[in-house]
């Protein structure tokens, strides 16, 4: 059994296919999957349901991308507990540093198993 049975676990990505496989593994792993298609919605749905993870695509239009809006939720003093992972399509070279800066906790790396 998965340490996230029973959690429930905020996922933005704006590709739906994305958003699918996503949402399928939590929900296998026995998550209360809650996803969002933008860092913006994302951002609202933190503090309004204050998950226990939240995994943020690092490159969303429109508006703020998944490393600005990680930014916010650690400034912000109700969400700044909540651990957060970047999922990206990135070099992890280079995208190690930002994800340290943006206060994340680590990242994916996409494509995932």
């Amino acid at each position: 059994m998965s340490r996230l049975a029973g959690k429930t676990v905020l996922f933005a990505d704006d590709e739906d296919s994305m958003r699918r496989v996503l949402e399928r593994r939590l929900i296998a792993w026995g998550c209360r999957p809650l996803g969002a298609t933008n860092s913006l919605d994302a951002v609202r749905l933190a503090q309004d349901r204050r998950p226990d993870l939240i995994l943020l695509d690092d490159s969303m239009p429109p508006g703020i991308n998944g490393l600005t809006a990680c930014r916010q939720l650690k400034r912000a003093e109700d969400t700044r507990h909540i651990p957060i992972l970047i999922v990206t399509a990135r070099d992890s070279r280079t995208l190690a540093a930002e994800v340290r800066e943006a206060g994340a906790d680590g990242f994916l790396q996409k494509p995932f198993e």
